[in-house]
């Protein structure tokens, strides 16, 4: 009985197997592939509404099927997917269930082109997926998707706007070319309601320079939640890894409710980007070249976000900034933001490098230099319907201020207080002042529409000032710029007062010859008194 049993599988499989090969033979012969490829070509174009070409179709084990030479053009006539290889393996099981599952897609050497004839029309592609969306429209998708491994090799995409301009050298979302495109990606499920998505590897080039060496990442996400999970980025000197990071939101009615709804709590480390990265999209930044390490905590909520103990510090000059930050927007646009600055180091490398980066001239590099190394710590907060206003404080090792502004509309109030600014070592003449102290306030009206020059109304109170002949206290400036016409009012409340003798060793020490005096000059700032 049992030996009878086995006979009967071992006939049974063997049957199969033969009338499964004998199947392969008869479809991979030459006139059936043929027929089958021109069935397929036609199949297509009636279901697209456009040309298709397709040179060959062969049928391998394991249900592979494999396309060679492929060619789909949009409904103008030109080429929108070329493909040198495109196979498939098809869970055939999966046709007779609502999800249809691929087991591996390959495209090699393919070139997709795409692209928006005018500000106002689809682009050349809509056509593919209105072919593929219901055609009953009350009816909601039945979209059920699984693509165990898709994989590219030696692609390229490009995307262009042609009613927008071009950028070159900068990256442009209206007109992208990747290139060298090399992915591994396997889509575990897409459905209308839940995206699992893994990418192994993925890697490019775009046209501006920006070089993608490496990006891998799960994400899991329904109508309520996402979870990105092993984010790994990778692109020229720039990488940024993160274990985990959770969002939720409500989507349930409408994804496009997700951005409304949208919250996130957690913390960012171990990022490091290079300026010469960030260039590709902030051009200004190209003859900088800095590496940052970035780290912080945040708590997003609808349309508003805390980051606090950001740090940010810079690898070769050791330059840093650490602080705190609060945006809250609405429809309209940016409704308030709060920044805290506890401690922004400038050291000599990064003032160095600022220089030679953006200063061309050498005299004024050398200037900027000789203030050494500089500490800010500031506050502001930002109201578009009401007052802004900002405090800070610096010191460098040329001197220290301090000041505070408010803004409301176009009008700005500020004083700033200077305290031991050595401007004899800065200019690098004696002639100066080498210890100098002023307060500084007053207001600026900035130009309505259609007008360049604001109005300008300055105090200045020299302290003291001392140079090694002399020393100057309590000396009053007045400036105004109002409607183009400068003016300025000069005033001396105490004469200068000479060192003793003494000091100057055998040098007696120059006695200026102005008082009390009011001077009227072209220019503000320029000082007609004669010492």
């Amino acid at each position: 009985m049992r030996n009878s049993l086995r006979n009967i599988i071992r006939v049974t499989i063997g049957t199969l197997l033969t009338v499964y090969l004998v199947t392969l033979f008869v479809f991979n012969f030459s006139p059936a592939r043929r027929w089958i490829t021109d069935k397929a070509e036609n199949a297509l174009q009636e279901l697209l509404q456009t040309k298709v070409e397709i040179e060959d179709i062969e049928a391998g084990l394991f249900n592979r099927l494999s396309l060679k030479n492929v060619t789909v053009y949009d409904q103008s006539g030109k080429q929108m997917l070329k493909a040198k290889f495109i196979s498939a393996k098809i869970e055939w099981r999966s046709l007779v269930k609502d999800a249809v599952t691929l087991r591996t897609v390959s495209v090699l050497d393919g070139t997709f082109t795409l692209y928006k004839p005018a500000e106002n029309s689809p682009a050349n592609f809509q056509f593919v997926l209105d072919a593929f969306a219901s055609k009953d429209k009350s009816k909601p998708s039945s979209l059920n998707l699984g693509i165990n491994s898709l994989i590219l090799r030696r692609c390229r995409v490009r995307y262009d706007e042609y009613a927008k301009p071009r950028t070159p050298q900068t990256f442009n979302a209206a007109h992208i070319a990747l290139s060298a495109i090399d992915a591994n990606i396997s889509l575990k499920k897409l459905s209308t309601d839940s995206l699992n998505l893994r990418v192994r590897h993925l890697a490019a080039k775009e046209q501006c320079g920006l070089d993608l060496r490496e990006l891998t990442f799960i994400v899991q996400a329904n109508r309520k939640a996402a979870l990105l999970k092993n984010l790994n980025i990778e692109v020229g000197g720039s990488h940024i890894r993160q274990s985990e990071l959770r969002l939720t939101y409500d989507a349930v009615k409408d994804w496009g409710n997700l951005s409304n709804t949208l919250s996130a709590t957690g913390s960012l480390a171990d990022i490091s980007v290079a300026t010469a990265d960030i260039a590709h999209f902030v051009p200004a930044l190209r003859p900088l070249p800095l590496t940052l390490s970035l780290s912080m905590d945040y708590h997003m909520q609808p349309q508003s976000g805390e980051f606090r103990n950001i740090s940010i510090k810079e690898s070769q000059t050791n330059a840093s900034i650490t602080g705190d930050c609060a945006l809250a927007w609405n429809k309209s646009g940016l409704r308030r933001a709060d920044l805290t600055l506890k401690n922004a180091t400038a050291t000599q490398g990064l003032l160095k490098k600022i220089c030679e980066a953006y200063i061309k001239n050498a005299e004024t590099q050398k200037k900027i230099l000789l203030c050494g190394i500089a500490t800010l710590n500031a506050r502001a907060a930002y109201r578009p319907d009401g007052e802004s206003t900002a405090d800070f404080g610096i010191a460098t090792d040329a001197g220290e201020a301090k000041g505070t502004l408010a803004m409301v509309e176009k009008d700005i109030k500020g004083k700033i207080s200077i305290d031991g600014l050595d401007l004899a070592k800065i200019i690098g003449t004696e002639k100066l002042p080498q210890n100098l102290s002023a307060e500084i306030k007053g207001n600026v009206v900035l130009p309505e529409k259609g007008k360049h020059v604001p109005d300008l109304n300055v105090q200045a109170n020299i302290l003291n000032a001392q140079n090694k002949d002399y020393d100057l206290r309590n000396i009053a400036l007045n400036g105004k710029w109002q409607q183009g016409r400068r003016q300025r009012l000069l005033r001396r409340a105490h004469g200068p007062r000479p060192r003793p003798h003494g000091q100057l060793g055998n040098v007696a020490p120059r006695r200026p010859r102005f008082s009390h005096q009011r001077a009227r000059c072209q220019h503000l700032g320029e000082n007609r008194s004669r010492a």
